[in-house]
């Protein structure tokens, strides 16, 4: 027992660290306060670490413009714990408004397939010319060339769901969950998209100012 509190202390001391709390709220998709007690229960975190997370949290820009994804508990017999064990989809869109010299009027939309692996957070970005199943089946196999493996699992929407890319899966022997209401597993594809978009906005709005300003980058 003593062995164990004083084990307890030093994660304690660890999580006292403003930077790793950070880094583990970045890490785990701008985790929300309910999850990180949640996860932490066991722990028995002293008040002062929980008020410095939430901290974080509420000074976090990301966690404040957007609501975090419905959080679901895990479903039996099906764990993330190697590279590739489960997949999250989702498709996004990118609208972008060029700046005056480049004598565009109309938005720039781009589609953008977001991948994310649920064991160690990796996530994979590629545009897409169009949403149709043939060209979404394309860029998954060339994430998979990528990233050197099969997924055994896809969790995502019912747009991935559809016939041509249930054969798709098929093929290489690729389990698929569906997401709705009672999907075991939360939606780290949503969250994801949501922190891609936004990052990829302010990149975007940083390049637009500096063509403005300087006229050299288009």
């Amino acid at each position: 027992e003593p062995k164990a509190k004083s084990a307890l202390r030093r994660i304690w001391d660890k999580l006292r660290d403003r930077a790793t709390l950070l880094r583990l709220h970045l890490q785990h998709y701008h985790m929300s306060i309910p999850t990180f007690k949640h996860r932490t229960a066991g722990l028995r975190l002293p008040k002062d670490v929980h008020e410095s997370y939430e901290d974080i949290v509420k000074g976090c820009s990301v966690c404040q413009k957007f609501n975090q994804a419905p959080q679901r508990s895990r479903t039996s017999g099906l764990r993330a714990n190697v590279f590739g064990d489960v997949w999250f989809m989702d498709h996004v869109e990118i609208s972008y408004k060029p700046s005056r010299r480049m004598k565009i009027k109309t938005a720039l939309v781009f589609l953008v397939l977001i991948i994310t692996d649920a064991a160690t957070n990796m996530m994979w970005a590629g545009v897409q010319k169009d949403k149709s199943n043939n060209t979404t089946i394309k860029m998954v196999e060339k994430c998979c060339r990528d990233w050197n493996v099969h997924p055994r699992n896809v969790c995502a929407d019912n747009y991935f769901m559809e016939p041509e890319m249930l054969n798709f899966y098929s093929s290489l022997k690729i389990g698929h969950i569906r997401l709705g209401r009672h999907t075991p597993w939360p939606n780290r594809a949503e969250a994801a998209v949501k922190v891609f978009k936004h990052q990829t906005l302010i990149l975007l709005e940083h390049v637009k100012q500096y063509n403005q300003t300087n006229g050299e980058l288009r």
